[in-house]
């Protein structure tokens, strides 16, 4: 029997699956007039279950008849792109609510392998032929160099988001793309006090975790 994805394994434990509350955002997005792609994009990439389902197939789908055709996390960030590119044609991907109800970490896994797939035929027509490094090129490695730094502080706030609850960072997240209180209420069905009041303790959780 082949290896199964964290996606269709299932685990005997208690409680609801660990994707039952981006489903309801998810399934909430669809459904609010004049939503912007780019926030289920965001939701998407910030849930920790999502986030575990696209780094374990980014590690999976990098092979192709035992040969890498790029690392994980190039393929990773295709992925991102195409994801992207796939909501800002049709925000829901298709989804049906009765899939929603019934299989949605089914039906989200399966849209990640098929985009997983997609991203390494596009990395696998990349590939460039080895050559000798210009002197330009050199130049560009060493500036990406000083921005290590840089990405290692996008690292720790990623870091530090993932931590929050999911209410807080979704809050914290959309504010951050310019949406109004109002809206946010609109989307998590509270009301603005309550969305201003999780944008301060996320901060506040925010502050403590990066020290």
């Amino acid at each position: 029997m082949g290896r199964r994805t964290p996606a269709t394994r299932r685990k005997d434990r208690s409680g609801p699956p660990p994707w039952e509350d981006l489903k309801d955002w998810f399934v909430r997005l669809m459904f609010l007039p004049h939503s912007d792609w780019k926030h289920t994009w965001y939701l998407l990439l910030s849930h920790p279950w999502f986030q575990n389902e696209l780094d374990h197939l980014s590690s999976h789908y990098v092979w192709k008849r035992n040969r890498a055709v790029a690392s994980a996390e190039d393929l990773r960030q295709e992925v991102i792109k195409l994801l992207g590119e796939k909501l800002s044609r049709n925000a829901s991907l298709g989804l049906k609510i009765h899939q929603a109800d019934l299989q949605f970490g089914a039906w989200m896994g399966a849209v990640l392998q098929r985009l997983c797939r997609q991203a390494r035929r596009r990395l696998s027509k990349k590939r460039p032929a080895p050559r000798k490094e210009q002197p330009s090129q050199r130049a560009v490695r060493a500036s990406a160099a000083l921005d290590q730094r840089a990405i290692d502080k996008d690292l720790e706030l990623k870091d530090a988001l993932a931590k929050l609850n999911y209410g807080r960072r979704t809050v914290i997240l959309f504010r951050a793309l310019g949406s109004s209180y109002s809206t946010i209420a609109e989307v998590l069905h509270t009301h603005v006090s309550e969305v201003k009041s999780a944008e301060v303790e996320g901060h506040r959780e925010l502050r403590k975790h990066l020290g």
